[in-house]
């Protein structure tokens, strides 16, 4: 009789104890998968060989996407601060959003100076889709976004970053903000 009590409390303790350690962990794996799978991927990206992007605007929302395949950069041509060669420049009062597609990746150029330069109707910025590390420079690269209230950096490798004066220059409403990186953070703190 000792033995089957044992056995119960045995299985009452699994039951209670492990098969939801095991679920949880189990449920998470996938994901663990595909955030691995992707660094993995784009470790040994040349930048290159990478192809540009294109993008359109819908209801306010600039939606970028490789051109050739699932990574893209962004062009030196295209983001020149206070030209209308900014691939955008032209709709900066219509646009209140920018994001890459779901399941693409945007490098940033390694001159990102004045990248969403005077946006100042757009409220979020999703940074997720972006990649960092060719970037030397974001001078002005958010200056002038009155109305952008969040940021969030800390997916960002920014080992090559130097420069970035006026990257907040009249960021009047962010509040929220994250980043690993002590350059981007020092910046932020001297908006």
């Amino acid at each position: 009789m000792k033995k089957i009590g044992r056995l119960i409390l045995l299985l009452f303790f699994l039951a209670v104890f492990i098969a939801p350690v095991a679920w949880f962990i189990n449920g998470h794996m996938e994901e663990f998968k595909d955030v691995t799978k992707e660094k993995e991927e784009t470790e040994d990206i040349d930048y290159e060989s990478l192809g540009g992007v294109s993008y359109k605007i819908e209801n306010g929302v600039v939606t970028i996407t490789p051109t050739n395949g699932k990574y893209g950069k962004l062009d030196a041509t295209s983001i020149k601060k206070n030209s209308s060669t900014a691939p955008w420049a032209d709709n900066v009062n219509e646009i209140s959003q920018i994001k890459v597609a779901s399941g693409y990746k945007v490098f940033l150029n390694t001159d990102s100076t004045g990248l969403f330069y005077n946006l100042k109707y757009v409220k979020k910025i999703d940074l997720s889709g972006f990649d960092a590390r060719f970037a030397e420079n974001m001078t002005s690269m958010f200056e002038g976004c009155e109305n952008l209230t969040n940021l969030d950096f800390s997916s960002w490798d920014t080992s090559k970053l130097s420069v970035t004066t006026n990257m907040f220059s009249g960021c009047v409403n962010l509040t929220e903000f994250k980043a690993k990186d002590s350059k981007i953070t020092s910046a932020y703190n001297s908006k």
